[in-house]
């Protein structure tokens, strides 16, 4: 699923969590300061997304468990992925990739023990 959050949805991510960190709204300060080359999307938002792709492929959308790591940052405006796969064991591998294929994000998510199969 191609992840390109723009800065009306991180603007509204950051309001929404209370993350008034300057990276996330301030483009001259991130760039100048932090030596980013552009917004960088916060990591809770990635999680969320790996999230809503977990849903989508356990069985009856219910998520029992869910870890998530960010291992580098990624950018406003630019076009990246979330994907997920099925383990052997029945639980997915969610990730999420900046354009160049670069992991952004890894985790693992699991159904709820409740959830029909």
């Amino acid at each position: 699923m191609v992840y390109a959050p723009d800065t009306v949805t991180l603007f509204r991510y950051s309001a929404i969590t209370y993350n008034g960190h300057r990276i996330h709204y301030d483009d001259p300060y991130t760039k100048t300061e932090e030596g980013y080359p552009g917004l960088v999307v916060n990591g809770g938002l990635t999680a969320l997304m790996l999230c809503e792709i977990a849903k989508r492929n356990l069985p009856g959308g219910k998520i029992g468990r869910l870890s998530v790591r960010n291992v580098r940052p990624f950018f406003v405006n630019r076009q990246g992925m979330v994907c997920c796969s099925r383990n052997a064991d029945g639980t997915l591998a969610v990730w999420a990739q900046d354009e160049k294929g670069r992991p952004i994000a890894q985790g693992e998510a699991a159904s709820d023990p409740g959830a029909a199969s």
